[in-house]
């Protein structure tokens, strides 16, 4: 994927195939298409997949992969220096779980090693929609979304504020990271 210049996103279209979203922008007056989100963060981790991920059948339980999608939007907050517990601690900021979608194409087994790609694919006025692709060994397995809501918390009550625009420019960098491969893979 390039960076399209002066381009302006004007629709997104799914596509029925791979449940991907194609995108269309207005590039110097003609229409172009790209896979994914214009100059949106990315990150990517790994996560090694536990004896108590699987089921009796040995395959991987339904419900890990909505832990995953947890783990490692959490990690892609720490990634762009919005760390849950530093936005709590420094502005008063929760991040919670509003909505998330997973659809399973492949089964994973215990051992595997899965590489799961998060990017932003919309920054709203309130909330986040963070996208989410499983892979095993190159090959996509899954994939979904998680929407968070960027919440003001005080002693008394909570409620939804708009996103900062410093916020917002951290989150619509163009810049991929890879959490450290001497991290520990395993997950809780």
């Amino acid at each position: 994927m390039h960076l399209l210049k002066n381009a302006v996103l004007i629709g997104q279209v799914n596509n029925i195939n791979n449940g991907d979203i194609d995108y269309r922008y207005r590039h110097f007056n003609h229409e172009v298409e790209r896979e994914g989100p214009l100059n949106m963060r990315s990150n990517e981790l790994e996560v090694l997949v536990n004896w108590g991920d699987t089921d009796k059948a040995g395959i991987v339980y339904y419900p890990n992969f909505f832990k995953w999608f947890d783990i490692a939007g959490h990690q892609f907050f720490r990634s762009c220096d919005l760390a849950p517990a530093k936005l709590e601690e420094q502005r008063g900021i929760i991040i919670p779980l509003l909505d998330v979608q997973c659809t399973f194409e492949k089964a994973l087994l215990y051992d595997d090693l899965i590489s799961i790609h998060t990017n932003v694919e919309e920054i709203n006025r309130k909330t986040i929609k963070l996208k989410h692709k499983v892979y095993r060994d190159g090959e996509r397995v899954a994939h979904g979304y998680e929407v968070r809501g960027w919440v003001q918390q005080s002693s008394d009550q909570i409620k939804a504020v708009i996103i900062p625009e410093d916020v917002k420019s951290i989150l619509s960098e163009n810049i991929h990271t890879k959490t450290d491969k001497n991290r520990p893979r395993f997950n809780a």
